[in-house]
């Protein structure tokens, strides 16, 4: 256990190696689904022309967060499902509008 060697210096050339960084694996965002939240929010203003590609965009997101997963960050499935959601409720509210609409014009236009 006494080695007189032990504080030698080495007689084999010692490598030095940087330290390894250890890898941040980044994650991709979803543009499609960031496309689905943005024109699903617009459609408060702007109603169906923006509701339909907000479904559109949702839907093309979530297939491609289940063709590659893993790829993207949490946030796009959350995102893309928003953005679904906000595209389909503007869509039946524009639906619903426009039969209100009928109706009161067949009903208008039978009391004349």
């Amino acid at each position: 256990m006494d080695d007189p060697n032990v504080y030698a210096a080495p007689t084999e050339p010692v490598e030095k190696v940087p330290p390894t960084q250890p890898t941040q694996t980044k994650k991709q965002e979803c543009t499609l689904a960031i496309a689905s939240v943005i024109c699903g929010g617009l459609s408060f203003f702007f109603g169906i022309f923006t509701a339909i590609p907000a479904v559109i965009c949702g839907h093309m997101a979530l297939s491609e967060l289940k063709r590659n997963p893993g790829k993207y960050d949490s946030s796009a499935k959350t995102m893309s499902v928003v953005g679904l959601v906000l595209g389909y409720v503007f869509i039946g509210i524009t639906v619903l509008g426009i039969l209100v609409f009928v109706v009161i014009f067949v009903v208008a236009i039978g009391a004349a």
